[in-house]
């Protein structure tokens, strides 16, 4: 039963991991397209 416990126990510790990395990598995807559209309306006022 102890075995058990700690397999599950284990099992939710990994899930919230991987939901935290996850939630990070789409924070750091929008944060990087923010920056590549910012730096495409930089270049286009730049260069008319």
């Amino acid at each position: 039963m102890l075995l058990g416990l700690a397999v599950v126990t284990v099992s939710i510790i990994i899930a919230v991991i991987l939901q935290a990395t996850g939630w990070a990598q789409d924070v750091i995807n929008s944060l990087l397209q923010f920056l590549e559209d910012s730096w495409a309306n930089l270049t286009s006022v730049m260069n008319p």
